[in-house]
């Protein structure tokens, strides 16, 4: 987007009137000094464009108007006024309704919104509660896990434990079941050699 001259009709024509009020003449450079810089070709038009200004409103000024015409563009321009106010009048309270309007639209738009932001307020609430909740079974999960883990744990080796002696317990009785083979054997054997 180009950047946007400072040296408008405006600034230039402020510009004049300070330099004719300090009773300095009016060039493009005292206007160019007073503005602080900007192109003299841009400057030059709008201050010739001001001058003719000027004098067409001198020229306006000077000449004489008859006093009843005076009277009549007076009292025309009373009306015109009148009429212009009476315009404004009505377009201002039209424009006040409708003010009105938007503002009760946006008023009902408010607290539409000021409710549906409540009520996620509420919804994010209980749903905190509810994280909240489960964070707490998943706590009471984790520990009861961590438990039953141990304790199977202990029970595996009681299982392990046991079934060592169980293995011991069996060699054993292999060990006593063979001696009491032998030894009703030797019974059998000395019962016949009797």
């Amino acid at each position: 987007m180009p950047r946007q001259s400072s040296i408008t009709p405006e600034a230039v024509a402020e510009a004049a009137e300070k330099l004719i009020a300090r009773g300095s003449p009016v060039t493009n450079q005292a206007v160019h000094s007073l503005l602080g810089g900007g192109s003299m070709s841009t400057i030059s038009p709008l201050l010739r464009a001001w001058k003719e200004d000027q004098k067409e409103r001198q020229a306006l000024a000077e000449r004489y108007v008859p006093e009843p015409i005076e009277q009549l563009a007076q009292e025309l321009a009373a009306r015109i006024w009148r009429d212009a106010q009476e315009e404004a009048g009505v377009a201002t309270e039209a424009l006040r309704r409708e003010l009105k309007k938007l503002r009760d639209h946006y008023s009902e738009k408010q607290a539409d919104l000021e409710e549906n932001l409540k009520l996620a307020g509420k919804q994010h609430e209980d749903a905190e509660t509810a994280l909240h909740d489960v964070q707490s079974d998943l706590d009471m999960l984790q520990t009861a896990y961590e438990t039953l883990t141990l304790e199977h744990a202990r029970a595996t080796e009681k299982i392990a434990g046991l079934e060592q002696r169980v293995s011991d317990l069996q060699g054993i009785l292999e060990k006593a079941e063979a001696r009491a083979e032998r030894a009703e054997e030797r019974l059998a054997s000395i019962a016949k050699g009797n």
